[in-house]
C-alpha cells in the first residue's frame, strides 16, 4: 500500500475490493473521512503507474479533495470542471511539472532507492511477523498451566502469589526455569544456619580460604620502611610525569631499569661528593679514612672548650640494599663514623674532643671511587612533609647531634631541677 496519509483497516479494505471488483462503495456521513479515503487512493494508483479519473457534480468537493492530496502530488492533479482559462492554466502547469520531474529524474538512481525501500518494507515485514509470533508464543505462555513441585497452577494465580509476596522474594536475573535442574539444594534450615554463620563472621569472611603468614615471614622493619619509601616515591615519580614535570622512562625494559639505576647510583655519588666539598676537610676524612680520624682536627665551631663537641660512631655496617653490590661499607661496627674527626693533634694540656660520640652512620664505596651514603648505612627520622614520604634517612654529625639532643631531654625530663651543667657532665661521664 502506497498511502501518504495516515489509514485505517477500513482504507485497506477498500483497495483490496477494487483489486477483484469493478467498483467499490463507500459510505457514510459528513466527516467520517472519505475524502481522506478517496486522497489515499488517488496516491496509491498514481504511485503504481496508473491514471485516476475523478468525478464530481460540483466543483467544491474536487478543490477539497485537491487541497487534501500531498503537495508533492498535487501538481498532478488537474481539474476540468472549472473556467477554460483555469483549466488550461492547470493543465499547462502539470505538464511544465512533469517535464521538468522528467529532466531531472535519474533513473538508476531511483531505481536503487526503490529497491532499498521495497527491502526495508519487507524486512519491516518480517519483523512484524515475528513479533506477532512472539506475542502468539506469550499468550501461550500465559494460558497455558504450568507445574510447579508438584502442584498445577494457571499463570495468572502464579502470578498472583508472586505479587503477594513481592517483599520476599526478588528477581533473578539468571536464566532459569522450573525444571528438575533448577530446583533449590538446600533447605530452609541451612538458609538459616548459613546466614547466622555470616552474620557472626562480618568482615572476616574475607579471609576465607586464606592462609595467615607466620609473624616470623615478614619482612624486618627496615625493608617495610624502605618499600613504604619506594611506594610513596613512586606515587611522587607518577604525579610528577603526568603534570609533565618529570619525564618518563623510554620503556619498562630491565635495560632501561639497570641503565636508570646505574645513573641513579653516579648522581647519589656526586650528591655526597657535593656535600663534602661545601667543606673540604669532611671531603678529606670521608676519603682518607681512618687516617683523617686521627690526623684532622675537629671542625669550627666544635673545638670551643666551653662546648659539648658531639661526634659520631657507627655500628651499621651490614649492606643490604641489591642496589649496591659490590660495595662494602668504610668503617667497622663500633668504629668512628667516617664523618668525624678528633683532637688527637691537639696538645695535652687542651680538652680532648669529642667529649661523646653518637650514631653518625656510615659510608658505603665500592674500591673504584664511587661512594653511597645508602640507606642502609644511615638513620631514620620523619620526614617534613608526611604527603610526600613519612619517613626520611639522614646521617654525619647533625644524625649524632640529635641523638645527644634526645639524650640530654630524657634527662632533663627525669631531674627537671638540674643544671644544664650536670646534664653535661652526666652525659660525658657515663660515656663509655
Amino acid at each position: 500500500m502506497f498511502f501518504p496519509m495516515p489509514f485505517n483497516d477500513e482504507q485497506v479494505r477498500v483497495v483490496q475490493l477494487l483489486e477483484c471488483s469493478d467498483g467499490v462503495v463507500v459510505q457514510g456521513p459528513p466527516g467520517t473521512g472519505k475524502t481522506h479515503t478517496i486522497g489515499n487512493i488517488i496516491c496509491h494508483y498514481l504511485a503504481l503507474g496508473k491514471r485516476v479519473l475523478v468525478t464530481s457534480m460540483k466543483d467544491p468537493a474536487l478543490v477539497i479533495l485537491q487541497d487534501k492530496l500531498p503537495a508533492e502530488i498535487r501538481p498532478l492533479a488537474i481539474s476540468l470542471l472549472t473556467s477554460e482559462q483555469e483549466g488550461m492554466k492547470q493543465f499547462m502547469y502539470a505538464v511544465e511539472k512533469i517535464a521538468a520531474e522528467v529532466q531531472r529524474l535519474d533513473k538508476l538512481s531511483l531505481s536503487r532507492e526503490i529497491t532499498q525501500i521495497e527491502n526495508s518494507i519487507d524486512a519491516y515485514h518480517a519483523k512484524l511477523v515475528k513479533i506477532d509470533n512472539q506475542i502468539g508464543e506469550w499468550a501461550g505462555k500465559n494460558l497455558t498451566p504450568i507445574e510447579l513441585d508438584g502442584e498445577i497452577l494457571k499463570p495468572l494465580e502464579a502470578a498472583e502469589i508472586v505479587i503477594r509476596n513481592e517483599q520476599t522474594a526478588s528477581w533473578l536475573e539468571d536464566a532459569i526455569s522450573i525444571g528438575t535442574e533448577f530446583r533449590p539444594r538446600f533447605s530452609d534450615s541451612g538458609i538459616v544456619r548459613l546466614r547466622d554463620a555470616r552474620r557472626a563472621l562480618l568482615n572476616d569472611l574475607d579471609y576465607l580460604g586464606v592462609t595467615l603468614p607466620l609473624i616470623s615471614a615478614f619482612p624486618d622493619a627496615r625493608e617495610l620502611i624502605r618499600a613504604h619509601q619506594d611506594l610513596a616515591r613512586a606515587a611522587e615519580l607518577q604525579s610528577q610525569v603526568d603534570s609533565g614535570k618529570v619525564t618518563p622512562l623510554a620503556d619498562s625494559s630491565k635495560q632501561t631499569f639497570d641503565a636508570a639505576q646505574s645513573l641513579l647510583s653516579q648522581i647519589s655519588n656526586l650528591k655526597l661528593l657535593y656535600q663534602f666539598i661545601q667543606n673540604n676537610d669532611d671531603l678529606n676524612a670521608a676519603l682518607n679514612y681512618p687516617d683523617a680520624q686521627l690526623t684532622d682536627s675537629v671542625h669550627d665551631p666544635g673545638q670551643a672548650w666551653n662546648v659539648l663537641t658531639v661526634g659520631a660512631y657507627t655500628e651499621l655496617d651490614e649492606i643490604r640494599d641489591s642496589t649496591l653490590n659490590g660495595f662494602n661499607p668504610i668503617a667497622c661496627s663500633g668504629g668512628l663514623s667516617p664523618f668525624t674527626t678528633t683532637s688527637l693533634t691537639w696538645e695535652n694540656r687542651w680538652p680532648i674532643k669529642p667529649e661523646i660520640v653518637m650514631e653518625g652512620g656510615n659510608l658505603a664505596h665500592d674500591g673504584q671511587g664511587f661512594y653511597d651514603e645508602g640507606d642502609d648505612l644511615s638513620l631514620l627520622s620523619t620526614y617534613r612533609d608526611p604527603a610526600t614520604s613519612y619517613f626520611y634517612s639522614f646521617n654525619i654529625t647533625s644524625a649524632s647531634t640529635a641523638l645527644a639532643a634526645w639524650l640530654a631531654s630524657r634527662i632533663q625530663k627525669e631531674y627537671p631541677d638540674i643544671w644544664p651543667e650536670t646534664i653535661r657532665a652526666l652525659m660525658v661521664h657515663s660515656a663509655e
